[in-house]
């Protein structure tokens, strides 16, 4: 399978020249109709088509995770045993701490969200039984 390449390139001032950028672009093998450009201001507040552009095809979806789902439920549930570190964790997966704490981070969240739909499903079971 090969990579779809996609460039974005982008001035700040009228007086910039994007040739430098095509040309980088080029280089990495990225096709002339792959290259997006702005030649918008810089600022928060300023449009950007060329990026808004490639994100309304679906061509920016920015990094992928490192871990794929089924690898972090594992980090998770060896966490959940206790027998590993954080520290231990990231060396085994090939990630850093961080990336540790943001599985684990979103494993609870899931779960509090998973608990408080049951929840809610429990307490209309029990009103339904309820009425006469």
């Amino acid at each position: 399978m090969t990579a779809l390449l996609i460039g974005y390139a982008r001035v700040s001032t009228d007086e910039q020249d994007l040739t430098a950028q095509r040309d980088g672009l080029a280089s990495l093998g990225v096709a002339p109709e792959r290259i997006y450009v702005d030649h918008g201001l810089t600022g928060t507040n300023r449009e950007r088509p060329g990026l808004r552009e490639a994100k309304a095809k679906g061509r920016l979806r920015g990094k992928q995770p490192t871990l794929n789902p089924r690898q972090e439920a594992h980090l998770v549930a060896l966490h959940r045993a206790g027998e590993h570190s954080t520290a231990e964790l990231g060396g085994l997966f090939g990630v850093a701490r961080s990336t540790v704490y943001r599985a684990i981070q979103r494993d609870d969240a899931r779960a509090a969200k998973t608990k408080a739909a049951a929840s809610c499903v429990t307490k209309e079971s029990a009103a339904s039984t309820q009425s006469p």
